[in-house]
């Protein structure tokens, strides 16, 4: 996993963890886990305020955070407000294709 120093460039940071969990290299649950810790310390330092008027990629950031804190391991003990791996995986497939076509320079 892509070790991560606080406090540089939080949204590159969320990126690279992101890939991370695409490929294999962290598990949903420490994903989950350390996307939520960065998407908060995003959100609380300002990097969430864009120099440009699109939105979008605000979106995709909260739709991992969303898919994140909704994510349950245990098939069982999921009901209709929470996901497992392929639909976390999925989200963040897709946030990851609306960042790269933001042109933010993000991805």
């Amino acid at each position: 996993m892509t070790d991560f120093p606080r406090g540089r460039n939080i949204p590159k940071q969320m990126i690279a963890l992101c890939h991370d969990r695409l490929n294999a290299k962290v598990s949903p649950g420490t994903f989950a886990d350390h996307y939520i810790s960065l998407w908060k310390s995003a959100r609380d330092n300002g990097d969430f305020s864009l120099n440009h008027q699109d939105r979008t990629i605000l979106r995709a950031f909260d739709e991992i955070f969303t898919a994140s804190d909704s994510y349950e391991p245990i098939k069982k003990d999921r009901d209709e407000y929470t996901i497992g791996e392929t639909e976390l995986d999925a989200v963040i497939n897709r946030a990851l294709t609306v960042i790269k076509k933001s042109g933010s320079g993000w991805q």
